[in-house]
């Protein structure tokens, strides 16, 4: 293996002044019998790397990737060579000279980088040698873990966060006239989940606290016919739910936790995300705080019978092969995204506690009567930082200005969709449409620095 380190000429050898001399750093190699390094090169900062891309094996950067690097994390657990970013490097300047930045997520020591690249693609490489794609050793690994994670007895895999609230719903055997209430502020693939098993769609508001669901007006839209209830931790926040869930449990109401949002966070009464409900969904797209490398999803249970229920309707109705009970679908979580989140999962504390840092900074700072901030809960997992604003699109055009990044979660209210206005008969939200039509979501991305949260907020506090 070559290893080749980009670092400054003129302080002679980078590797002198993070290890002390180069010698030990091969002996600390060799020691903890990761990789074998033959030859060592330095090279300086504005080397175009891409001349020898094809004959390198790994690559060192004294650098530390903000957002802008982000893609070249998803490219380089499969792709030669494999990428290795440490602290305080202006990624900046490793992008305008071509070179390549990877940092792969907050962890401290260079031993564990080297066994994130050496043990992940090995991993990888098998499960390609033994054509073992579809869920398998590594799947099962992840559902352990997951499982131990969010403190709960059961998880299924599957394909995509839509699929693990389809495969909770139908799990219920609910009927036509069943009706399933959800919040009007969410992603869409709440409410499809509900439609798509053939459930009466009921919508309530939201509130302006911390825009998780009204549960007053949940409390007013329960009746005879309600048999599931959809809250949202929205933005990675999990609310408190104590008085719903004495009702949902008098009237035999099933709670879903759509926790898609939400991995890692934590409600003030202590309760884990994932345990808030009698089913929790996950989702494991790229950009959420525990993303794979492609879609990925997962339900957690403490119900036994709803359990074996799904692990049934994510094959086609069967455990077994060819033994098929239940009429189901096909979504299976992929062997080499369980790779990914495997690994990730050991991270994501390091990952949450990076955004809670950013969160409470721009909660402490942000002071501007045009910006209304949310009350968010610290051990929230911050999936996004919203923040509602008055005369949005001038906001918009003045953050684009200074090149500030930002987004929208969500521009739309659920009852307003062309695709679900005609399910919907509920009429009145005005708190989801005040977030649709103000809300503005800023950076949150845990390797945010400090001048650029300063930057950030200063712009925000003189518009």
């Amino acid at each position: 293996t070559k290893l080749i380190c980009v670092g400054d000429i003129k302080k002679k050898n980078f590797l002198l002044n993070f290890f002390g001399f180069e010698r030990d750093f091969k002996d600390y190699v060799k020691k903890k019998q990761i990789m074998k390094i033959k030859n060592i090169k330095i090279l300086p900062m504005t080397f175009d790397l891409r001349k020898f891309y094809s004959k390198i094996d790994v690559i060192l950067f004294p650098g530390y990737m903000n957002a802008v690097g982000r893609p070249v994390i998803e490219a380089s657990l499969l792709k030669k060579p494999s990428i290795i970013a440490l602290k305080n490097y202006n990624s900046d300047t490793a992008m305008k000279n071509n070179c390549l930045v990877f940092y792969p997520g907050d962890l401290n020591s260079f031993e564990q980088k080297i066994i994130y690249l050496v043990k992940n693609k090995h991993k990888i490489k098998k499960i390609i040698k033994k054509n073992n794609f579809i869920l398998g050793s590594e799947v099962k690994k992840f559902e352990k873990n997951f499982s131990e994670f969010t403190k709960t007895k059961y998880c299924i895999g599957c394909a995509s966060g839509s699929d693990a609230l389809y495969l909770a719903i139908k799990s219920l055997n609910l009927k036509n006239k069943d009706e399933v209430i959800i919040p009007d502020m969410t992603y869409v693939a709440t409410a499809s989940a509900v439609i798509n098993n053939g459930c009466k769609l009921r919508i309530a508001d939201v509130n302006l606290e911390n825009a998780s669901i009204d549960q007053e007006d949940v409390i007013k839209k329960i009746n005879i016919n309600t048999k599931a209830i959809i809250f949202v931790n929205l933005w990675g926040y999990s609310a408190n739910y104590k008085k719903l869930k004495k009702i949902c449990e008098r009237k035999k109401i099933i709670l879903i936790e759509d926790a898609a949002q939400s991995i890692g966070s934590i409600n003030d009464e202590g309760i884990n995300s994932g345990n808030i409900g009698h089913i929790a969904c996950f989702s494991f797209f790229p950009g959420k705080n525990l993303g794979a490398y492609g879609d990925g999803g997962a339900v957690v249970t403490n119900n036994k019978k709803i359990y074996k229920k799904i692990l049934k309707l994510r094959t086609h109705g069967a455990i077994k092969k060819f033994k098929h009970e239940i009429v189901g679908i096909n979504s299976r979580l992929h062997s080499m995204q369980a790779v990914v989140l495997n690994h990730k999962l050991k991270r994501i504390n390091l990952i949450n506690n990076k955004k809670r840092t950013i969160a409470d900074y721009y909660l402490k700072n942000i002071n501007n009567n045009k910006i209304q901030l949310f009350k968010i809960s610290k051990n929230s997992c911050f999936h996004q930082f919203v923040i509602l604003v008055n005369q949005r699109n001038k906001f918009l055009k003045y953050l684009a200005k200074f090149k500030i990044p930002y987004g929208f979660h969500y521009p739309y209210t659920i009852h307003s969709l062309p695709a679900i206005r005609k399910y919907c008969k509920d009429k009145k939200f005005k708190n989801s449409i005040k977030i649709s039509k103000k809300g503005v979501s800023i950076p949150i991305d845990p390797f945010l620095q400090k001048k650029q949260l300063d930057f950030i907020i200063k712009k925000i506090n003189l518009f």
